[in-house]
């Protein structure tokens, strides 16, 4: 999807299901962006399932998942 200045993006992070982090902003890089989304909890990850949502203009234009394994957690990914 084409973004331009002045469309509204917003982004939701969940752990498990859970609202865990988000926000929104109008967005002000042009044509190509870039913009960038992170999550990075001060406690570090938990175990389980993630996701990111990102919305464009109210409307769903991606989700991604991840999980995080104990491994991973112990690891301090």
């Amino acid at each position: 999807k084409a973004m331009a200045n002045g469309m509204e993006w917003a982004w939701v992070w969940r752990h498990n299901g859970e609202v865990v982090d988000g926000g929104n902003e109008i967005w002000n890089y042009g044509q190509e962006g870039p913009g960038y989304i992170f999550f990075a909890p001060e406690e570090g990850f938990a175990s389980g399932d993630y996701s990111l949502e990102v919305w464009v203009n109210g409307e769903l234009l991606t989700r991604s998942t991840a999980v995080m394994n104990n491994a991973a957690v112990a690891a301090g990914n």
